[in-house]
């Protein structure tokens, strides 16, 4: 890796520290409301230990590798923030992208004891991007963020027909 590239790993995985740790917090019956500066502190603490494996041609990349800008994004495609987020990322890179300016790095994070339905999904991605390529794993996957409420609430059986809609093959 070049020293320099500039490689943004997003908020999202400092906001799922930030998560974890309130969880844990949470969990605590001896934590008091006005006592969360040690939760806060456990979060950072999480966050700092998180060690990123640096971008390869292996990662789903939308745009170029050598861009002068990699974002990489921690996501869960049931999750009603990372919904939202992909909609701004995209515009994001859709403007930055035609002057090789930015790249963005997809890597799942499903979180499966808040979305079940998430692990699955992010198998079909990866049989999608297996069986048409990149391109199409970018367009599927933007259109399950486009059709899902989060949550849990697209139907599973929607994966297939997302897929052939796209002419993957079922």
């Amino acid at each position: 890796m070049q020293k320099d590239k500039l490689i943004i790993p997003l908020s999202i995985f400092l906001a799922g520290a930030l998560i974890a740790g309130a969880i844990v917090y949470t969990q605590n019956p001896a934590n008091s409301p006005g006592n969360n500066a040690a939760a806060v502190n456990q979060a950072a603490t999480v966050a700092k230990n998180v060690t990123i494996k640096p971008v390869t041609a292996n990662d789903h990349i939308l745009g170029k590798i050598d861009a002068k800008v990699l974002i990489v994004e921690y996501s869960d495609t049931e999750c009603p923030f990372c919904k939202s987020f992909d909609v701004t990322l995209g515009k994001i890179t859709d403007i930055y992208n035609k002057t090789n300016s930015t790249a963005w790095v997809y890597r799942h994070f499903p979180i499966a004891s808040l979305h079940p339905n998430a692990p699955k999904q992010a198998e079909a991605t990866e049989c999608v991007n297996k069986i048409a390529g990149n391109d199409v794993f970018w367009k599927y996957l933007r259109k399950i963020y486009a059709v899902t409420p989060g949550n849990n609430g697209l139907e599973m059986s929607q994966l297939t027909v997302l897929a052939t809609e796209l002419g993957v093959n079922k």
